[in-house]
């Protein structure tokens, strides 16, 4: 129990130059007990903000990308535009993991702001190349991916695959049998093989 008037209350200040500056704030307690004994604690919190982007400055984003109707030509046009782009650092959440994910255009097109995006990432290239879903499906998920792709007799194992430029490629981790990543193939040859890839 405890009276009103002997409880002060505390204030949280933020100072940073801008939102970018802002990523956690760190509360204080201190408490005191009616015998004067005293304890306090301290932490981290995040502090996300909710900045987002709009349809507008995703598709001026794109709107260098040359498109021939050449399908893999067009897929790498439009994921070259795309070079450089992070996850946001201040519009983010905490999983359920304890994880930090960040907001991305790509989430925010699918519809899935703060997910894992390597295959949400490859899907927008797909539909800003003009590639038509009926032809090329989309998904968010790579091993979902996988099973669309192989019902429209479009995918190919590893060991029976000669990537080109402008295929996707799907990695495997984990070592476990199941697609984790997905990239699009800039370039490959008997050795190596040079992909563009979003959440990575």
């Amino acid at each position: 129990l405890f009276d009103e008037e002997d409880c002060t209350q505390d204030q949280v200040r933020v100072t940073a130059q801008t939102w970018e500056d802002v990523s956690e704030i760190t509360a204080r307690v201190q408490l005191t007990d009616a015998t004067g004994a005293a304890c306090q604690a301290e932490t981290a919190l995040p502090c996300a903000v909710r900045a987002t982007e709009t349809r507008s400055s995703w598709e001026r984003s794109v709107s260098n990308a040359v498109l021939t109707g050449n399908w893999p030509e067009d897929l790498l046009s439009v994921a070259r535009t795309q070079l450089g782009y992070e996850e946001s650092k201040i519009n983010f959440i905490i999983d359920q993991d304890g994880l930090r994910k960040g907001y991305t255009r790509y989430g925010h097109w699918y519809g899935a702001n703060y997910r894992d995006w390597c295959a949400m990432y490859a899907s927008f290239c797909l539909n800003y190349a003009n590639i038509p879903e009926s032809g090329f499906p989309r998904e968010a998920k790579s091993e979902r991916w996988i099973g669309m792709l192989s019902d429209r007799g479009l995918y190919a194992p590893a060991n029976q695959a000669d990537p080109q430029p402008g295929d996707l490629v799907f990695f495997d981790w984990e070592n476990d049998g199941r697609a984790d990543h997905v990239g699009i193939v800039e370039s490959a040859n008997d050795r190596a093989i040079e992909t563009i890839e979003g959440n990575s």
